[in-house]
């Protein structure tokens, strides 16, 4: 079987080919970027310039868990899928006392513990049975800390275990009140009893409680066939653990997971039997498709091989570079593609690096996000192929890779660069002028 993570440090090629420059015509009418109208000489347009496409693993993404960066949802779940095969995710949290000043009392007796996760997306088929699993964690979740998606946290004592579908969109009734979309999990006996006797009969404090109950994990038994990845909204009041207890009456107890609660998630991937394992495993199985998946799945690397050619053309002003990107067609059912994908640069050891294209604030056509009618997307990154030509940045290639990447489960498969016989494919529309 291979593992992801057996495969993240290969350079993992499938390679795809277009024909170099060629169909060099005057345009009627382009939107020119970087060069004044008044200097608007001998300009031509291309879609044929020379691209190699190949899929590449992620490496594990960081996650910061900084005050002003901590994720909102809780990524939670597995699905399987036909092209990209198994992925899971599993969330680690912190509870946190929801008052100050306050006993159980000697006298008080568990009725029932009950952890509640408010509903916030979902992606997939949530119809699919998942059996649950909640665990107590055994290691400090520290805040201003970075922690990456692959991190293997200490794990203790099981505190439930539910198999049940999802259902993000039914409201839940309990008693006469009717309540938002979330998931209910009664917790096993235990947690209440340590959590009353903790609090029996001494005011506690966050510190004290977070130094004996460290948080809590999430996750589900891998799904093999379907499946979905649930997002829970964890700054929802929703999302916390109940202890109900009697002390000369019923009452309750809430521990909340809120906005300053320190959390994070963990990512798995096993492309095992998969077209994306093809085409690890084998480069030159990529010529009519690639791909791009969140959660540290896949990404797309392209390469511009024969940038020479338009260098040798003489001093290049570039008016426009776009890539047009399009989505397969009939890969994504109940799986949607990402929302947004990101160009970014690849340095001289492959890691990612952002371009001015993305930072640049005076860029609004940056573009990258998903069009729903058109099935593609569109990335404008003028300034930063100017800049390949005149050296300012160098030619190791670049990545297509997810947007939002640690808070979103979509993946998307993309038509490949070297069909050129196909109705589509990722191309790049060049708009230049000769200035000497």
């Amino acid at each position: 079987m291979l593992k992801k993570a057996l495969t993240q440090h290969l350079v993992l090629a499938t390679v795809c080919w277009v024909f170099i420059f060629s169909n060099c015509t005057e345009p009627n009418n382009v939107g020119l970027q970087v060069q004044p109208e008044d200097d608007q000489i001998n300009v031509f347009v291309t879609d044929t310039v020379s691209l190699i496409s190949y899929v590449q693993t992620v490496d594990s993404l960081p996650i910061s868990t900084s005050s002003n960066n901590l994720p909102i949802g809780l990524l939670v779940g597995s699905y399987t899928d036909d092209v990209f095969g198994l992925a899971n995710a599993k969330a680690y949290t912190q509870l946190k006392l929801s008052s100050s000043g306050f006993t159980y009392g000697t006298n008080a007796t568990l009725d029932s513990v009950v952890l509640t996760l408010a509903y916030g997306g979902h992606y997939g088929d949530t119809t699919t049975m998942q059996t649950i699993n909640v665990v107590r964690l055994e290691e400090d979740l520290e805040a201003d800390t970075t922690y990456y998606t692959n991190h293997v946290f200490t794990e203790g004592q099981s505190m439930a275990m539910k198999t049940t579908s999802f259902n993000p969109t039914d409201t839940v009734i309990i008693g006469s009140d009717t309540l938002a979309p979330h998931l209910r999990i009664r917790l096993d006996s235990w947690v209440g009893d340590e959590l009353i006797n903790f609090s029996r009969d001494a005011d506690r404090t966050n510190d004290e409680l977070l130094a004996v109950f460290k948080g809590i994990c999430i996750s589900t038994d891998d799904v093999f066939m379907d499946g979905s990845i649930i997002t829970f909204n964890a700054s929802s009041s929703l999302s916390k653990l109940t202890v109900y207890y009697t002390a000369d009456s019923a009452q309750s107890y809430e521990y909340i997971i809120d906005g300053n609660t320190i959390r994070t998630n963990v990512f798995e991937h096993d492309y095992t039997g998969t077209p994306v394992e093809a085409q690890l495993m084998d480069s030159t199985l990529g010529h009519t498709e690639t791909y791009v998946q969140a959660m540290a799945g896949v990404k797309t690397r392209l390469e511009f091989p024969h940038l020479d050619k338009l260098e040798d053309l003489g001093n290049i002003a570039v008016n426009l570079a776009e890539l047009t990107i399009p989505v397969k067609n009939g890969t994504f059912d109940d799986l949607d593609p990402n929302n947004a994908i990101i160009l970014l640069a690849s340095d001289s050891i492959g890691q990612d690096a952002t371009i001015i294209d993305l930072v640049n604030e005076l860029n609004l056509d940056y573009g990258g996000f998903y069009d729903e009618d058109k099935e593609e997307y569109k990335i404008n990154f003028t300034r930063h192929f100017q800049r390949l030509l005149t050296g300012q940045a160098k030619n190791f290639g670049m990545f297509l890779v997810a947007n939002n990447a640690t808070l979103t489960p979509n993946r998307v498969v993309l038509e490949g660069a070297s069909d050129t016989t196909a109705t589509s494919r990722i191309k790049l529309r060049l708009n230049y002028s000769i200035l000497d």
